[in-house]
C-alpha cells in the first residue's frame, strides 16, 4: 500500500464498524444491541487491520472521545489498535469479546400482544479489570487536568453541585443553585397535549413504534420552539414573535444580553491599558441541531433587541457580530467566521452539528448554550470542547443547558444517565474520578424538578413499580410450574452430552486413528504422487495444511476425552471440525439433540437456578419449596399496590407520594420564565472579569461575587488592595519569589 504507519485524527468518527453481534447457530439474535455503521469506520478498519497484520502496532488514533456507552463502539476502536492484544486474550472476534466482557441480564417485558416475553439486555460490563487493562494497554486516555492542559474552569448550568476541599461533589443549598428550568408557553403546552395523545394512541392495541418515536421527536422539537413541531400550522409573524414564543431561545438571547451589558459596564471601570479581553464583549455560542430555517430570526432578535452590530470590517471583509454556521455555508466562509470570532469581531455564533467538532472557538469564548441536547454524552463533551479548551483567555466558561418543564427533555436526561453509567464502568479506576463528571448529568433529580405535578410523578413511578411486581409474580409462577421440567431438562442434557462424547471417541477410534495424516508411509506416498504436477507446490501446501488440521483435530479430541473441565462450546467446536474435515454423519443427530438440550438447560440455569445460587449439578430437592416461597412473597408485595383505579388509596402509592413530595421540597425547584432564568444566569457574570492567567482552579477556591480579581495590564499588574496588611503580604511574597530565583541561579 506504500505506507507502514497509520495516524487517524478525530478518530471517534471511526467508532462505528460493527453493526451487531452475530446470531447463534439457531439464528437467535444475541445481546440485543445494534449500531449504525459508517463508511469511514469500515475503511479505517481495513486499513488498520492491514497495518497491524503486516507491521505490528503501527496505528495511532487521536481523539478526545474514543467511544461512548456502546460495547460495539469499544470493540470497534480496539479492533483498530489492539489486534495483537485481543489475540493474546483469545478474543478473535466480536462474539468472543461480548462473551468475555459483557454481562447480559434477562428482563421480562410485555410485547404488543401483552404477553410476558424474555428480552436479553446489557446492563453492565463483567471482567472489568481485564477489559480496563486491555483498553489502557492500547489507549492513553487522560483528562485535561491529568495531561497538564491549562483549561478554564467549566461551570455547568443547571448548577446544583460544587466541589468540596477533598474533591467530592456537594449539593448546593437552593439559595446557591443556578437553575435553567423554564416554563413552557401556552402554545407549547397545547402542542405537548397533542403529542401526548399521539403517544398514548401508539401504545393501544398493537404497539406502533413509528408513532411512538415520532411523538418523542415532536416533543423535543416543541421544547425548542413550538414552530418546529410538525403538527403546528402557525408561522411566526416576525422575529420577535418567534423568539418570545420559544422560551429556550428567548432565555439564551437574554443571557447574551446580560453578558454584553456586563462587559460594557466593566470596560468603563477599567484603566486604559487593561487587557483587551476585559474591555470587549466576549464570545458566545448557541447550538441547536434543529430549525436552522429560523436561525435568521434569532440573529435578527440579537441585533435589533439586544444591540449586536452588523457590517463590521475585519481583514478587508464585512462581518456581522452575530453569524450563522451550518452545513449550507462553504468551508472558506466557515473558516473566516471562526477567525473573526477568535479575533473578537464576531461575538455570537449560532450553529448546528457543523460546529460540534473540528472548529476551535476557545480564545474569547465564555458561554455555550446547548439548546437541543444530544442523546450521547460524548457529543455533549465534543460541543463543550469548542470553548472549553487550552488557549482560552478567560478563567471560566459556562456550559448552559436550558430545560423546558414537562417536556421530553426529561427523557433525554434519563437516557444520558444510563449511557454515562456504562462509560463510567469502563473508565473508572482506583484513585481516579469518573471521566464524565457527575455534576453535568443528574437526570433523576432533574426529572423530578421538571414535572411539577407530584401526583403525576407518583402515578408514573407507581405504575412502573406495580408492573414490575406483577412481572415478578408471573416469573415466580412460571418458574414453579417448571420444576419437573428442570429436572428432566438437566437429565436430558447430561445424557446427550455423554452421547456426543462417545460419538467423538468412536470417530477417533474408527476414522481418525487410521487416517493417512498419521501414517508417514502414506504421507510420503501422497507427496510422491504430486511430483511433476504443474501446480506441485500449491498441492503440497494444501496437503500439509490438511495434515496440520487433522493433527489439530486429534489434539482437540484428546482434550475432550481427558479434560473434565472442557466446556460445551469446545465440545461443539470439535464436532464442527469433525463434520467439516471428514463429512462424518453417522449418528450426527446426537449433536443437534445435545445443542437443543444445552440451550434449554442454560436458559433454566440462568433464569431459575442462578438466582437460587444453584447449578445443574446441585441437589434440587429444596428447589420446589424455595420457588413456592417466591410466589408467596410476590403476592404479598403485590397486595401493597391494590386500592383505587390507579392504586391511589394503596399503601405503596401513599408512601411514594410522600417520598416524592419530600424530594420536591428538598430540590425546591420549579420552572420560571425565560427572563427570570436569565437573571439567575446573570448572577455568575462576575466570573467574566477573571482571566486565565489570574486564576488556577486547582489551587484557588471558587470566587464569590464580592471577590476582587487580579488582572494584568499591558505594563504592570494591578490589584486593588483593601488594607495595608494585604500590601505587606503581597510585597513579602514578591521578595520571597525573588530570593528563590536567586538561589536557583546560584544552584544552591
Amino acid at each position: 500500500m506504500g505506507f507502514d504507519y497509520l495516524v487517524i485524527d478525530e478518530a471517534h468518527r471511526c467508532k462505528n464498524v460493527f453493526e451487531s453481534v452475530k446470531s447463534d447457530d439457531e439464528g437467535n439474535k444475541r445481546y440485543n444491541v445494534t449500531s449504525a455503521v459508517s463508511e469511514t469506520g469500515i475503511k479505517a478498519f481495513f486499513h488498520a487491520n492491514y497495518i497491524q497484520r503486516t507491521f505490528g502496532n503501527n496505528v495511532m488514533l487521536l481523539t478526545a472521545t474514543p467511544f461512548s456507552n456502546s460495547p460495539l463502539e469499544i470493540y470497534s476502536m480496539l479492533s483498530l489498535v489492539a489486534y495483537d492484544g485481543m489475540k493474546q486474550n483469545s478474543i478473535y472476534n466480536i462474539n468472543a469479546f461480548f462473551d468475555t466482557f459483557i454481562l447480559p441480564t434477562v428482563e421480562f417485558t410485555a410485547n404488543y400482544k401483552d404477553e410476558i416475553v424474555e428480552k436479553e439486555v446489557i446492563k453492565s460490563f463483567t471482567n472489568r479489570l481485564i477489559l480496563q487493562k486491555l483498553i489502557y494497554n492500547h489507549i492513553l486516555y487522560k483528562t485535561g487536568e491529568e495531561a497538564g492542559v491549562k483549561r478554564p474552569f467549566k461551570v455547568n448550568l443547571p448548577k446544583l453541585y460544587d466541589k468540596s476541599s477533598d474533591g467530592k461533589s456537594v449539593k448546593l443549598s437552593p439559595q446557591k443553585q443556578v437553575l435553567t428550568y423554564i416554563e413552557p408557553t401556552a402554545k407549547q403546552r397545547n402542542n405537548q397535549a397533542r403529542i401526548v395523545s399521539l403517544a398514548q394512541s401508539a401504545t393501544k392495541g398493537k404497539l406502533n413504534m413509528g408513532d411512538l418515536f415520532r411523538a418523542l421527536a415532536y416533543s423535543l422539537d416543541n421544547a425548542l420552539s413550538p414552530y418546529l413541531y410538525a403538527g403546528n400550522s402557525d408561522k411566526p409573524d416576525d422575529y420577535k414573535e418567534f423568539v418570545e414564543e420559544s422560551p429556550k431561545i428567548l432565555f439564551a438571547c437574554e443571557c447574551c444580553r446580560t453578558v454584553k451589558e456586563y462587559h460594557e459596564k466593566l470596560a468603563k471601570t477599567l484603566p486604559a491599558d487593561a487587557p483587551k479581553a476585559l474591555t470587549e464583549v466576549s464570545g458566545q455560542v448557541l447550538y441547536m441541531n434543529r430549525g436552522k430555517a429560523y436561525f435568521k430570526y434569532i440573529k435578527e432578535y440579537l441585533e435589533k433587541e439586544v444591540g449586536y452590530k452588523k457590517n463590521v470590517l475585519y481583514m478587508n471583509t464585512r462581518f456581522d457580530e452575530v453569524e450563522i454556521i451550518d452545513s449550507s455555508i462553504s468551508d472558506i466562509k466557515k473558516e473566516n467566521v471562526k477567525d473573526a470570532f477568535l479575533a473578537g469581531v464576531v461575538k455570537i455564533i449560532i450553529g448546528t452539528a457543523t460546529i460540534r467538532e473540528g472548529i476551535d472557538l476557545q480564545k474569547r469564548g465564555t458561554v455555550i448554550y446547548n439548546l437541543y441536547p444530544d442523546w450521547n454524552p460524548t457529543d455533549i463533551h465534543q460541543l463543550e470542547g469548542r470553548i472549553w479548551r487550552q488557549g482560552n483567555e478567560f478563567a471560566f466558561v459556562r456550559s448552559v443547558m436550558p430545560l423546558v418543564q414537562d417536556s421530553m427533555d426529561v427523557f433525554v436526561f434519563q437516557k444520558l444517565e444510563e449511557k454515562t453509567g456504562r462509560i463510567n464502568d469502563i473508565w473508572f479506576k482506583a484513585d481516579r474520578g469518573n471521566v464524565l463528571d457527575v455534576e453535568s448529568l443528574d437526570p433523576q433529580e432533574v426529572k423530578l424538578a421538571l414535572i411539577t405535578d407530584v401526583g403525576r410523578i407518583t402515578a408514573l413511578y407507581f405504575d412502573e413499580e406495580r408492573k414490575e411486581v406483577e412481572r415478578e409474580l408471573g416469573r415466580a409462577n412460571t418458574n414453579l410450574s417448571q420444576v419437573n421440567r428442570v429436572k428432566n431438562s438437566i437429565s436430558e442434557y447430561l445424557k446427550y452430552k455423554e452421547t456426543v462424547k462417545e460419538w467423538i471417541t468412536k470417530f477417533d477410534t474408527i476414522n481418525l486413528k487410521n487416517s493417512w495424516a498419521f501414517d508417514e508411509f502414506k504421507v510420503n506416498e501422497k507427496l510422491r504422487a504430486l511430483k511433476g504436477q504443474p501446480d506441485e507446490k500449491e498441492q503440497i501446501k494444501k496437503l500439509k495444511d490438511q495434515q496440520k488440521r487433522l493433527e489439530s483435530l486429534r489434539s482437540d479430541i484428546e482434550k475432550v476425552q481427558t479434560n473434565t473441565a472442557i466446556t460445551d462450546t469446545e465440545i461443539l467446536e470439535c464436532c464442527k471440525k469433525i463434520q467439516k474435515e471428514e463429512a462424518y454423519f453417522e449418528k450426527y443427530w446426537c449433536v443437534a439433540y445435545f445443542k437443543e438440550a444445552m440451550t434449554n438447560v442454560y436458559k433454566i440455569e440462568r433464569t431459575i437456578l442462578k438466582p437460587k445460587k444453584l447449578s445443574i449439578f446441585d441437589d434440587m430437592s429444596g428447589l420446589e419449596s424455595s420457588l413456592k416461597k417466591d410466589v408467596m412473597d410476590a403476592e404479598a408485595k403485590l397486595s401493597n399496590y391494590k386500592g383505587g383505579q390507579h392504586g391511589e388509596t394503596s399503601k405503596r402509592f401513599l408512601e411514594l407520594y410522600k417520598e416524592i413530595e419530600q424530594k420536591k421540597e428538598t430540590l425546591a425547584v420549579k420552572g420560571k420564565s425565560a427572563y427570570e432564568r436569565a437573571d439567575d444566569f446573570a448572577k455568575l457574570n462576575y466570573l467574566l472579569q477573571y482571566l486565565r492567567e489570574d486564576y488556577d482552579p486547582e489551587t484557588s477556591p471558587f470566587p464569590q461575587s464580592g471577590d476582587t480579581p487580579t488582572f494584568h495590564t499591558t505594563t504592570k499588574v494591578i490589584k486593588p488592595a483593601n488594607t495595608d496588611t494585604e500590601k505587606r503580604i503581597r510585597i513579602a511574597k514578591i521578595k520571597a519569589q525573588a530570593k528563590l530565583k536567586m538561589l536557583q541561579l546560584l544552584n544552591v
